[in-house]
């Protein structure tokens, strides 16, 4: 049965007393008789607010009378060896406040209540709340004063740095998971963050890998905190992705970290590397100085916009002759990389668009930096660990479809990796 809430009386002159909700005037009445008797959602939320307690109770009395095997004050449980032995007061922080409550004893000390286990004071739902608001970039102090402020709850910040370390266990398991056998494309990059260590703040690389799978959908592989980009830090990752059973990667496409394209190719010895040509395009323009920056931008423009690889090189070549002497060290990273940079220009359009940069995984650091802007320092590397994965859940839980024209960028990759794609989809 549907029930609602008694319209509150139009003159505000001719309102009754406010309505009493103790035990003995509830007792007797029917669910329909309580709520006839509420003009107002305050008085119902009092209502709700005060019988909250009693209700866990009864609830608890419930699971001692099965414990005990008889009712209370009933003879049968004379000299059964076990008997009620009173109770302990404890406050319970639930979904919307404090509920104050008895839970009972048994003189054998064998009771273990299941509603609210011993030593457990709050309830999964606000658990899952304290969470949520961890994972939107609140601080443990934030969510603390949020607490106090809605629902008149002193929790200590320790209580709630404990609640979300109940999630370290989950990310262990995410960074361990079994990934599949091959992934046709995936991103590299790099977010930084200040961690205190060791007495003092260091600035810390967190390395995220990003995958579209063979049927076009974006994965978070996971995320690796490192003190600098090398040789062997990307090493150690590729290793992980080796164990983690993937074997075969089409494209990789990174932004110019340092050692990764020698390491992924230890792994993955045939694997296709397209280095970002957006971070490539920063990199050079910081060299150049801003009186020349819109001309030099435009000879830029004639390489990486080009329709052919042929005439890229030709603009590359017209770039060297006319920059080299005011600008050697930004037209030099064009020539040093130019392997790595061009390597899109082979593909179709629709392909080329989704590798010549690392926009897609940057557009998922850019959400990750909306949870963390709020924290200049992290306290530990466990605190920025747990908002990052909530972070990341958050962000994932939204990737339901596919990157688009997706079924031509796989014919244009089985085109070019035929025994990888014809090996994996059939």
């Amino acid at each position: 049965m549907k029930h609602t809430i008694a319209k509150p009386l139009q003159n505000h002159s001719e309102a009754p007393l406010p309505f009493k909700y103790d035990k003995d005037t509830m007792s007797g009445l029917s669910i329909d008789e309580i709520v006839s008797k509420m003009g107002t959602y305050d008085e119902l939320r009092g209502f709700l607010k005060d019988f909250t307690g009693p209700l866990i109770e009864k609830m608890l009395q419930a699971e001692m009378d099965t414990h005990l095997g008889y009712r209370k004050h009933d003879t049968s449980g004379y000299n059964t060896g076990n008997s009620r032995n009173g109770g302990y007061a404890k406050n319970i922080l639930t979904e919307q406040w404090i509920a104050k409550i008895e839970v009972p004893r048994d003189r054998a000390g064998t009771f273990e209540p299941q509603i609210m286990p011993k030593f457990q004071t709050r309830t999964l739902e606000i658990e899952d709340k304290i969470i949520n608001m961890y994972a939107l970039g609140l601080t443990t102090g934030d969510i603390q004063a949020h607490l106090r402020d809605i629902y008149g709850a002193d929790v200590s910040r320790d209580l709630v740095s404990n609640i979300t370390d109940k999630i370290l266990p989950d990310i262990v398991e995410w960074q361990g998971r079994a990934l599949n056998a091959f992934y046709p494309i995936v991103y590299l990059d790099a977010v930084h963050f200040k961690i205190r260590e060791n007495s003092k703040v260091e600035s810390k690389g967190v390395y995220f890998v990003l995958w579209i799978d063979e049927k076009g959908m974006k994965e978070v592989l996971g995320f690796y905190v490192g003190d600098a980009e090398s040789s062997s830090f990307w090493q150690q990752v590729c290793n992980n992705l080796g164990s983690r059973w993937v074997k075969d990667i089409c494209i990789a496409c990174i932004d110019g970290l340092a050692g990764f394209a020698t390491a992924i190719r230890n792994i993955f010895p045939d694997v296709t590397i397209q280095r970002c040509v957006i971070h490539q395009i920063r990199y050079s323009m910081q060299y150049v100085s801003s009186k020349d920056s819109d001309e030099f931008m435009a000879d830029l423009k004639g390489i990486y916009q080009a329709t052919t690889l042929e005439i890229a090189e030709e603009n590359l070549a017209k770039l060297e002759t006319k920059w080299w002497k005011d600008y050697p060290i930004s037209v030099r990273s064009w020539r040093n990389n130019w392997s790595d940079l061009s390597a899109f220009f082979q593909y179709s359009p629709d392909l080329r668009r989704i590798i010549y940069t690392t926009n897609t995984i940057e557009g998922f650091n850019r959400q990750i930096r909306k949870a963390t802007k709020t924290r200049q320092m992290f306290k530990t590397k466990a605190s920025l660990e747990k908002v990052l994965y909530l972070a990341t859940r958050n962000v994932t839980k939204k990737w339901d479809k596919p990157v688009a024209n997706w079924g031509k960028i796989l014919g244009q990759l089985e085109a070019f990796f035929p025994e990888k794609v014809e090996k994996y989809i059939r």
